[in-house]
């Protein structure tokens, strides 16, 4: 057996750059979902149909709208 043979990490903890990129980027698609909600709030229903959004994601889409307004 080798002196030298290559140590393995035992830890699943992510790095310090992982994890700040990881809450960066949760931050940015948070922000971006309450910059475009109103816009897909105020679309009627086939409007968010023909961009593939069903009843149920407008009532979604509607109520974030809301929220984000406050």
């Amino acid at each position: 057996m080798s002196r030298f043979a290559p140590t393995t990490a035992t830890s699943n903890r992510s790095g310090l750059f992982r994890r700040t990129y990881e809450a960066t980027l949760g931050t940015r698609e948070r922000q971006a979902q309450r910059y475009v909600a109103p816009y897909l709030a105020s679309l009627d229903d086939q409007a968010a149909r023909e961009h593939g959004f069903g009843r149920a994601s407008t009532g979604v889409m509607r109520s974030r709208a809301v929220d984000a307004a406050l």
